[in-house]
Order: structure tokens, then sequence, then C-alpha cells
């Protein structure tokens, strides 16, 4: 399995694209899924990454199931990067995640993630690190 790593520091440009690292791209292949994420950024997906996460979101109970799809659904999109690797934001999404100009693409194993610089900033804290340090000794990591 490709797992999405790393964190690459980007910049939003005047026309609202991104660039999609290159080693990210090579995971995605041809097209990408951006759609909202429950923390409050935008979650990235190959073709591959997109079906699984649908399949999983359409097998959910139908009350609560049909609200999430709907949400996910009509807030995401689908693009095929420019040769320089860049896609366009639709302003629903930069809107959801709070993106101004600078931006993190982070990787999380089985997508990316956009996020508003000063968020990402704001989460990488001495104390977050201690509570997720506390976790992964929990859970022996």
């Amino acid at each position: 399995m490709n797992c999405f790593l790393g964190e690459y520091q980007q910049v939003m440009d005047s026309k609202n694209r991104i660039f999609i690292p290159s080693k990210y791209r090579d995971m995605i292949g041809e097209r990408v899924y951006i759609t909202c994420n429950v923390d409050g950024c935008l979650s990235v997906y190959s073709d591959e990454g997109w079906e699984k996460y649908t399949s999983r979101l359409l097998a959910l109970p139908s009350a609560e199931g049909s609200a999430l799809a709907r949400f996910i659904f009509s807030t995401a999109m689908d693009a095929k990067p420019d040769a320089q690797g860049r896609v366009v934001l639709t302003q629903s999404l930069r809107d959801f995640a709070g993106l101004t100009k600078d931006i993190y693409i982070i990787g999380v194993g089985d997508h990316a993630e956009i996020w508003d610089k000063e968020k990402r900033d704001a989460d990488k804290t001495a104390e977050r690190t201690s509570e997720l340090i506390s976790f992964m000794q929990k859970f022996n990591f």
C-alpha cells in the first residue's frame, strides 16, 4: 500500500490554485478528489482512495448516512491536475477549511489533507505533541 507521508508548506496562488506535491501526484494518478474533513481541513483522495471512502460512506445507516453523504458529495470536487500539478479549489472548500494564502498539505496514510497554515501551526504545539505521545504510549505505538 502506498502511503501519503510528509508535510509540505505551500502557497495558494491568486487564482486559488494549489500545487499537489509530485510525490502525491504519483500516488493519485490522473484525477484527484477533494472534500471536507471532520477536523476542519480538506481531504485529498486518489481514485482508489475515493472509491473506498465513498463505499464506507454509502454503507452507513440511512438517516445519518444520508445527511453525511449529502454533505460530503455536495462539497466534494474532482479535478485533473494541470501540467504543473495544480488544481483550483472551489470557493466552498476554501471557505470550509478557512484557507487563506499559506497552507500545508500533509500525508495521513490513505489520503492527504490540506490545512490553513495558522490552523495547522496551532495544532502543532508542545502540549498537543505531549497528548499524542501519551496516546501512542497507551496503545504501544
